[in-house]
C-alpha cells in the first residue's frame, strides 16, 4: 500500500469474518478513485489516478489470475489524442447488454464524457456528452438496473456533494434524442 493508492487485492470470509490479503494481487499501477464493473464472470478495474496523473490501465480479474490489458490505445496500437477524455478518477460505472453486447460504462468524475468499454474488443468508444444540468459528477454513484443505467449524487469534488439528482442513461439513444431523464 502506498499512502492512500493502492493495488491490494482482500478478500473477505463471511463465515470467519476475516479479511485476507490475496497473494495473486492486482497487475498495474496502484490508483485511487477507479471505477470497477462486471461482465460476465470477469471484473474489470480501470481509470483512477496515482496521486499525479490518471490512470489509463484496464486489469481484467477472471476470480484466479489478473490480465493487464492495453493501455487505452487506437488499432494501430498508437495514442489516440480522441482518447484524452477517457483518462479521469471518481467517476461511476454502470453495465449494458442492450444495443452493443454486454459493455462497461463510464461516466462523471474529472470529465463530463461517457464512455463504452467492449472486453470483447478491448476497446474504448465515446457515446456522449452529459448535458450541462447533469455535471458535475464527482465521487457519484453509478448503477444499473436490467440494461439500464443510472448515475446519482455526486459534485463539483469529493469535498462538495452538491448534486442530488439521479439521471438515467439508455445505451443506443444519444442525448439529443432525449436519453437523459430527471
Amino acid at each position: 500500500v502506498n499512502g492512500r493508492y493502492s493495488k491490494s487485492i482482500f478478500s473477505y470470509d463471511p463465515k470467519t469474518g476475516i479479511w485476507v490479503l490475496e497473494e495473486n494481487g492486482m497487475k498495474g499501477d496502484p490508483r485511487a478513485g477507479g471505477v470497477v464493473f462486471k461482465l460476465g464472470t470477469k471484473v474489470v478495474v480501470c481509470l483512477g489516478t496515482d496521486g499525479s496523473k490518471n490512470n489509463v490501465g484496464v486489469e481484467v480479474f477472471d476470480g484466479i489470475k489478473w490480465e493487464s490489458k492495453e493501455p487505452i490505445v487506437d488499432r494501430d496500437g498508437e495514442w489516440n489524442d480522441d482518447y484524452s477524455g477517457i483518462a479521469r478518477s471518481y467517476a461511476v460505472a454502470f453495465t449494458s447488454n442492450l444495443d452493443y453486447g454486454l459493455c462497461g460504462y463510464i461516466a462523471g468524475g474529472s470529465s463530463n464524457t461517457v464512455w463504452r468499454y467492449s472486453l470483447d474488443e478491448d476497446r474504448w468508444h465515446e457515446v456522449e456528452h452529459f448535458s450541462n444540468a447533469m455535471a458535475p459528477r464527482v465521487g457519484g454513484v453509478g448503477f444499473s438496473i436490467g440494461e439500464i443505467g443510472y448515475v446519482t449524487t455526486g459534485g463539483s469534488s469529493l469535498r462538495v456533494a452538491n448534486n442530488n439528482t439521479t439521471w438515467k442513461f439508455t445505451p443506443g439513444i444519444e442525448e439529443e434524442d432525449h436519453n437523459d431523464y430527471k
